[in-house]
């Protein structure tokens, strides 16, 4: 899998700011949301949080604990 190092620059900023003035999401999730729009990307994860964003993305099963 590849890994990027991700700058934050002032549109970002101002997308996180959007997303985390317009839905429920914490901080951290709504930077990793603006990174997602910022690159064009598919956003993989695990948050049932993130659903009602409108971006491309791909929920991943949750696994029940053991």
């Amino acid at each position: 899998m590849k890994r990027y190092v991700l700058d934050t620059s002032a549109l970002l900023t101002l997308r996180d700011a959007e997303l985390k003035a317009k839905h429920p999401l914490s901080l951290a999730d709504a930077w990793i949301a603006a990174c997602a729009l910022e690159h064009n990307a598919i956003l993989v994860h695990k948050d049932p949080e993130f659903q009602s964003l409108d971006i491309p993305q791909d929920l991943l099963p949750l696994r029940a604990r053991v």
